[in-house]
């Protein structure tokens, strides 16, 4: 954690738009919470179980609260009249633009986090670039006769442009993946307690799997930059040495070492590749194994009627 606030204080002053970047975070997190809730009214008009108790509580105007309940109220309120008044089709016009509004909102507030984010993550490398060149600048001539030059290239442009995705990444895992959570469990658990409970016992089978890719792929990357950093070394020196290779006639030895090199750094990114391509089919497997289950306890309650979600809720 010290290291990251160490590379945070590069944004710096551009750091003042962190808190202008978590705020418009949170606005497209709630539109898009909204998205989903609106499809309960939806199922509901398309399949006309719109319960009799719901409609007569609908018909007087909600009193004002600071809750989820009171948005619910005077949603339904507006839902209920429509409906009472001009029709269930003009109805399902109006939660169709509801929904086309909501997600262009959460999607503009999104565009908008990613822009404050593009200009965050540039800034710091823009900064940590001229950091580095003014610290190798600034080095003692002995510290460039035990160093190979390849390592201090790829230091100040390929591990830079590494740090780069780092920063965007771990602001999104650490503050805004967090926000998805809250607020997507906070609306899970309103619309059923038990339910969700029961979902979450089930995460960490899939959570853990994911969690050990991730951790190999952690350690292949680091074997990849070490790689890729001996393959910069290599060229450089025959570059640079290019008269001494000529005159001993060594242009075999360094061309196989070069090509081992390469090789190794090849199997290095075969091996990434395959932890990758194997994340997304094991997510997407795991998710569909979880919901699976999901579907025969939950649809079990709802058809026995041991719970009080409806079924246009459950689907949500």
């Amino acid at each position: 954690m010290k290291t990251y606030l160490r590379i945070l204080s590069y944004a710096s002053p551009f750091g003042v738009f962190i808190p202008l970047y978590f705020f418009i975070m949170l606005l497209a997190i709630v539109f898009g919470l909204v998205n989903f809730s609106l499809i309960i009214p939806l199922l509901d008009i398309l399949f006309a179980k719109m319960a009799t108790q719901n409609v007569l509580h609908s018909l007087s105007i909600p009193t004002f609260s600071l809750s989820i309940a009171y948005l619910k109220d005077v949603f339904n309120y507006c839902f209920i009249n429509i409906i009472q008044h001009y029709g269930a089709v003009n109805a399902l016009y109006f939660i169709c633009v509801t929904i086309v509004t909501s997600v262009f909102l959460a999607n503009l507030f999104r565009y908008f986090s990613e822009i404050l984010m593009s200009k965050l993550r540039t800034h710091t490398i823009c900064n940590l670039r001229i950091a580095i060149f003014d610290k190798i600048s600034r080095l003692h001539i002995g510290y460039f006769t035990n160093e190979r030059r390849g390592d201090i290239m790829a230091r100040a442009v390929s591990d830079v442009q590494e740090v780069e995705y780092f920063v965007v990444d771990t602001l999104k895992i650490v503050f805004r993946e967090p926000a998805h959570m809250i607020g997507y469990f906070a609306v899970l658990f309103y619309m059923s307690f038990e339910l969700t409970w029961f979902t979450i016992i089930f995460l960490p089978i899939a959570g853990g799997l994911v969690a050990e890719i991730v951790k190999k792929l952690k350690k292949k990357a680091t074997q990849g930059q070490e790689s890729l950093r001996r393959l910069v070394s290599i060229l450089d020196e025959t570059l640079w040495g290019i008269r001494i290779v000529k005159a001993f006639a060594a242009q075999d030895y360094v061309l196989n070492k070069f090509k081992k090199e390469n090789e190794h750094y090849a199997k290095i990114n075969v091996s990434i590749t395959k932890k990758q391509s194997l994340g997304s089919p094991l997510s997407e497997f795991m998710g569909v194994f979880v919901v699976g289950i999901i579907l025969v306890y939950g649809g079990k309650l709802v058809l026995q009627h041991e719970s009080s979600l409806t079924a246009s809720e459950f689907i949500v």
